[in-house]
């Protein structure tokens, strides 16, 4: 049974939960009986050939694309939204992506006739490979040319790896979790650009929905935000964002435009809407909050803060030669490494943390590159970097410089905290602070004689909120 929410409906669930449980009905059914029956979203790599969520696919995909380019659910029409309209690098990035998901599962049981169906995710944590589903003969749907990774190509464990994941999910604060304001975050600039680089070809683009693994990739990181959630983390409660509208830049499953779309529309689709088979991800499956505490968090939402108190200059050149790691240093204030190492010690709900920003970035013409970011001078950086104490993080590029409406610049923010920590504990740390960039290309791609340059390198000591009151969690 498929949950189509419509516009009044699902203002109605975002009003409140509490108030749409006591209606009887909605749309010739029990509210309980369309909740029981919302699809269920499965790991694309546990279905055998013939699920009938993989068969659907395959036959939605087909159907779409076999619709002529001036039908808005086609193949072609439904890529386009996203080339279009597609907010990366910004606090919108999670839920214009969810409510792009929530469309085109629609769209997919409409074309097929199966109200039963649920978009498949790609589990990239657990399977770094590209799914066998997305291979196979040229007669399948969901084989796509060109990709750059091939059948046996691996993603980057730095990138997707249960560790780096853990670390994405145990981070309390929204900006710093997904992407704030003029940043992207821990989700968007690391693992999500990362696998578009990785698949490489159509999905290194923003004609990335023209590969049929963008959606499941998508709905990996959608899976993420969930389960992020359900830990007890708060998305925002600014009207700046919660009143934010998507006008116009979606259909439903029969082709009819969605207007006045807002953010908080989406918030509290995945309650309503669709559900995971199995949502948890990293490497903490027992943490996690009720489903009525999960309501509750989704409706009152939380206030997000980073708040910049001091910013430090990195010295030197600002242009980056590909292969090539470049270190620069700040001194920074006693105060602010003093503040930082407390916050390292007592974790993330509390104190101040120091941050790179790399702001302004103007990336390679060639997006097969990744930056390794380290605490200290780094001359000969390792294969490996999850092996050196003094890596930070990492963040890969996507963009698209075909495309006039999104040929801009990328800032990314790293934090810098736990690794000054471990260094300082070490008796390897000053107040002069020095940090490594260091480019590389993914595996298979051939290393080419490329520079990108960044408008502004800093270190800013911010104080970092929670985003949500202390929810105490199952299993915790």
């Amino acid at each position: 049974m498929k949950l189509e929410l419509t516009r009044r409906e699902m203002l109605r669930l975002t009003a409140g939960a509490g108030a749409l449980m006591g209606a009887s009905t909605l749309g010739g059914c029990s509210l309980f009986e369309r909740l029981r029956n919302r699809p269920r979203r499965r790991d694309i790599a546990t279905l055998a050939p013939d699920h009938p969520d993989l068969v659907t696919y395959r036959a939605a995909v087909k159907a779409m694309k076999a619709l002529p380019d001036s039908n808005p659910r086609s193949w072609s029409a439904q890529a386009k939204i996203h080339l279009e309209h597609c907010p990366h690098g910004n606090w919108f990035f999670l839920p214009w992506h969810r409510a792009y998901l929530y469309y085109f599962e629609q769209i997919c049981c409409e074309l097929t006739g199966n109200n039963d169906f649920g978009l498949p995710y790609w589990n990239w944590q657990k399977n770094r490979k590209i799914p066998n589903a997305f291979w196979g003969s040229s007669s399948n749907p969901l084989r796509h040319s060109p990709r750059f990774a091939t059948s046996s190509s691996q993603a980057a464990a730095w990138a997707v790896g249960a560790n780096v994941i853990e670390d994405i999910l145990d981070e309390p604060n929204f900006f710093v979790f997904g992407s704030g304001p003029a940043a992207a975050g821990k989700l968007e600039g690391t693992p999500h650009n990362h696998i578009h680089g990785f698949v490489g070809g159509t999905m290194s683009t923003y004609d990335s929905p023209l590969d049929p693994i963008f959606w499941c990739h998508h709905n990996m990181v959608e899976c993420l935000w969930v389960e992020w959630n359900r830990r007890g983390h708060g998305n925002p409660n600014d009207s700046t964002w919660t009143k934010h509208i998507f006008n116009g830049q979606f259909v439903n499953g029969q082709g009819d435009l969605i207007e006045d779309l807002t953010v908080e529309s989406t918030l509290l689709m995945p309650i309503f809407g669709y559900r995971y088979e199995s949502p948890t991800k990293g490497k903490d499956p027992s943490g996690t909050i009720t489903n009525r505490q999960l309501e509750g968090l989704l409706e009152r939402g939380a206030k997000v803060e980073v708040q910049v108190l001091e910013r430090f200059d990195l010295d030197g050149e600002l242009r980056i030669g590909v292969g090539q790691a470049i270190t620069r240093r700040s001194r920074v204030s006693e105060l602010a490494l003093e503040q930082s190492l407390k916050a390292g010690v007592a974790g993330r709900q509390e104190g101040d943390r120091l941050f790179l920003i790399a702001s302004g970035l103007q990336p390679p013409e060639n997006e097969d590159y990744f930056v390794h970011v380290y605490v200290g001078e780094v001359d000969d950086p390792p294969a490996d970097p999850l092996e050196d104490p003094r890596y930070a993080g990492s963040f890969s590029f996507f963009t698209d410089p075909e495309s006039p409406h999104h040929d801009h610049p990328q800032s990314f923010r790293i934090d810098l905290t736990d690794t000054l920590r471990q260094l300082s504990d070490s008796g390897n740390q000053t107040e002069e602070i020095a940090v490594t960039l260091a480019p590389g290309t993914l595996e298979g791609r051939e290393v080419q004689d490329q520079t990108f340059a960044a408008r502004e390198l800093r270190i800013e000591r911010s104080r970092v909120t929670p985003s949500a009151p202390v929810i105490k969690a199952r299993g915790r």
